[in-house]
Order: structure tokens, then C-alpha cells, then sequence
């Protein structure tokens, strides 16, 4: 579980966005009795997180990663955070 305490990179940092994606699809694919309940509430929040905040700054980071880039993790980073930027 996640406490702010043990946090080691800043909240804004694309690694913990990624980790709060993580969890938002953990929950949405919680037990079957659970399922439509978590799957809303996840989607409402990401919807959220989406348009509050992920999508004011992961679009222009990608296209700084994407020009920038001189190792392939970080091209292969870029294309799969592009598809999550572009994705609905």
C-alpha cells in the first residue's frame, strides 16, 4: 500500500503516475462480485486524473522523449506513453 512517507520520487513524477494508472486498473479488475462497482469508480477517476492533470504534461513530455531520445527504452517509453495519451 502506498504511503506518502515511503514515496522516493516527487507525486508528479511519471513514474508514480503510472503507478496510480496501475492501481485505478487493479481495482477495475477486482472480484467478480465487485467488478461493475470498482470499474466505475476507477473510471471516473481516471477520467479525472486524465484531464486534470496526466494530460497537461504527459503529451509534451512524450514529444520532448520522442525528439530527444537517443536510447531505445526511452523511444519504446514514448511510443506506449503516446498510445496511452491517444487512447480514450
Amino acid at each position: 500500500m502506498w504511503q506518502e512517507t515511503a514515496l522516493k520520487e516527487p507525486p508528479d513524477h511519471l513514474a508514480v503516475e503510472l503507478e496510480f494508472l496501475e492501481i485505478l486498473c487493479a481495482a477495475a479488475q477486482s472480484g467478480p462480485e465487485k467488478r461493475g462497482e470498482y470499474a466505475e469508480a476507477a473510471s471516473v477517476l481516471w477520467n479525472d486524473f486524465r484531464r486534470t492533470h496526466f494530460d497537461l504534461w504527459v503529451p509534451r513530455c512524450v514529444q520532448a522523449m520522442e525528439r530527444h531520445a537517443t536510447m531505445p527504452v526511452y523511444k519504446i517509453l514514448a511510443l506506449i506513453l503516446r498510445q496511452l495519451c491517444e487512447g480514450e
